[in-house]
């Protein structure tokens, strides 16, 4: 019964738990913006693991539409043809 749930109102008490359920009601709520707050906010928590990061920047393209980051040889390459 003192199971973490988003549905019947208990607090949920693990800083990762709750920001897993904010993004999935931003995702439903297509809201880049607030993605981007709900990251600086939780980041804290969200440096525990440096795969998190990847898995977010992967969320991003894949629900709001934003481009995959380019890498460091890309970023030479872009400077240099223009």
């Amino acid at each position: 019964q003192d199971r973490p749930s988003v549905d019947t109102g208990y607090t949920i008490r693990t800083p990762l738990l709750n920001f897993l359920s904010f993004l999935l009601k931003t995702v439903e709520r297509d809201a880049l913006p607030l993605f981007d707050m709900l990251c600086a906010k939780y980041r804290p928590s969200l440096l525990r693991d440096s795969k998190f990061k990847t898995y977010l920047q992967r969320i991003a393209q894949i629900y709001f539409g934003r481009q995959a980051p380019k890498g460091m040889l890309e970023e030479l390459m872009s400077m240099f043809s223009t």
